[in-house]
């Protein structure tokens, strides 16, 4: 008995943030090509948001583990000028890509 191996080619799009089409292509080999680790290999649009939620899941855990955070977060008043100042720092890098949109 003769095993032959066919190879799929499958085309997806996807969305971005803001909605745009993101086309990919993907190849199948095998069963195992249809995992996540190997089909976010395949692609760089799933590797981008691999990379987001990874920086995401450290940034949280920092973020829960920092006692200077908590107690800050635990005073209404300080907590009311931290979230200002993030608003603030927000604001600013808005207004920054708005005038500096090649800085992508």
């Amino acid at each position: 008995m003769t095993k032959s191996l066919h190879i799929s080619r499958i085309d997806i799009e996807f969305a971005d943030a803001d909605g745009a089409p993101v086309e990919e292509n993907f190849r199948f080999h095998n069963v195992g090509d249809f995992s996540v680790r190997k089909m976010t290999e395949q692609s760089s649009f799933l590797s981008g948001l691999n990379a987001e939620k990874q920086f995401a899941d450290r940034m949280e855990k920092s973020l829960r583990s920092n006692k200077v955070l908590q107690r800050v977060l635990e005073n209404p008043e300080t907590r009311g000028a931290f979230v200002n100042a993030i608003s603030a720092i927000l604001d600013d890098l808005k207004n920054n890509e708005k005038s500096n949109p090649t800085n992508e």
